[in-house]
């Protein structure tokens, strides 16, 4: 994520171009592409099913780590939206 906001600091988006300020336009495929070669690790399992479990993704491994014990207590005060989503990564975790 670090990579991606350094690399876009101050772009925009036009229609399927990404304009970087002082170095020209970009499409979003090519960007893609490129950042898939520099930090293959970012994305998804999904997208790279011959990756070796040694380089699956923060997400991919957080949804195996249990919950603690912290984070029962706080879901058990929580209300509202937060409550909510925490409901659903409880059940997604399961």
């Amino acid at each position: 994520m670090a990579t991606v906001a350094i690399d876009l600091a101050g772009s925009k988006l036009d229609g399927d171009l990404i304009t970087i300020p002082g170095k020209g336009s970009l499409s979003v495929t090519d960007y893609l592409r490129d950042l898939h070669d520099r930090a293959p690790s970012g994305f998804s399992r999904l997208q790279q099913p011959d990756k070796p479990d040694a380089e699956r993704t923060i997400t991919e491994m957080r949804r195996q780590r249990p919950l603690d014990a912290a984070w029962h207590a706080r879901h058990a005060v929580a209300t509202g939206i937060t409550k909510t989503m925490m409901d659903e990564i409880a059940r997604n975790r399961a």
